[in-house]
């Protein structure tokens, strides 16, 4: 996201060097000085594709953020695990299109 919000084209940071930055924060193991990873991925400058891009790590926030109210539940608390199964099913998976995906989605 921040090459397409803030990265400045011929500014004191190349677009690898961006990469590297962000990388030496949100990586296990640190990428080679020489990786040119970005130049592979097309989707992320390619037509309208690029934000859309972005919609399966907001689908990995929301499916944790679901999946930890199950932890905060109790995973081996079987009536807590039985009551919010039924809710996930009578909200996320019941209403569909009949209520905004957010709206069903917070009524989670």
């Amino acid at each position: 996201l921040e090459l397409h919000s803030e990265y400045i084209p011929g500014g004191s940071e190349s677009i690898y060097d961006v990469d590297q930055r962000i990388g030496r924060k949100t990586n296990i193991i640190p990428l080679l000085q020489e990786d040119k990873f970005l130049c592979s991925f097309s989707h992320i400058f390619a037509d309208d594709y690029a934000s859309g891009y972005y919609s399966y790590q907001w689908a990995e926030v929301m499916s944790y953020d679901a999946f930890s109210a199950f932890e905060e539940a109790g995973l081996d608390n079987q009536r807590a695990i039985e009551v919010l199964g039924r809710k996930f099913r009578d909200t996320i998976l019941a209403l569909g299109g009949g209520k905004s995906p957010l709206e069903v989605f917070v009524e989670f």
